[in-house]
């Protein structure tokens, strides 16, 4: 994967998966701005894309695109703070996107109100997408999460390859 334009989206993280992923895929270059009309669209899920941060990026391969989500998932999974951290990260099934990797970071006895992180990716062919939020712990927030994923993989869905 070449280190030029391949993302959308979540540029910090952008540079850092190029750094992680740098030897990967062809050397075509992709602008960031031929990504966009795979970002879901801001009025599609109310209160979702307000917060979210979303990305996607192209890959040589459908298997590179897989392997990049991979390490995200891992990403993930860990803790999200140095040292003592109220988070537990825990894998959640995502219902209607086939081949999604979800994580709530969230307390350990959480109560509704108590701060959570919400982690999700998918791959459709070469392109993985993600999105990230913050948000609290209510199954409110954790339904409308989910409800913006489902929208964003019918997005994804729909775009040429």
């Amino acid at each position: 994967m070449t280190a030029a334009g391949r993302f959308a989206g979540g540029a910090g993280f952008a540079a850092a998966l190029v750094f992680v992923l740098g030897g990967c895929g062809g050397g075509n270059k992709v602008s960031a701005i031929s990504l966009e009309p795979r970002l879901l669209p801001a009025s599609s899920v109310p209160g979702f894309n307000a917060v979210a941060t979303r990305g996607v990026a192209k890959f040589g391969s459908a298997s590179d695109a897989a392997k990049a989500q991979s390490w995200m998932h891992s990403q993930d999974v860990q803790q999200p703070c140095y040292g003592v951290c109220i988070f537990s990260p825990r894998v959640v099934k995502l219902a209607g996107v086939p081949g999604s990797k979800m994580v709530v970071q969230s307390q350990v006895r959480a109560r509704p109100s108590d701060p959570s992180n919400y982690r999700a990716e998918f791959t459709t062919g070469r392109y993985l997408y993600w999105a990230w939020f913050s948000g609290d712990s209510r199954a409110k927030t954790t339904s409308q999460f989910e409800r913006g994923i489902a929208a964003y993989y019918q997005h994804a869905k729909q775009q040429k390859s």
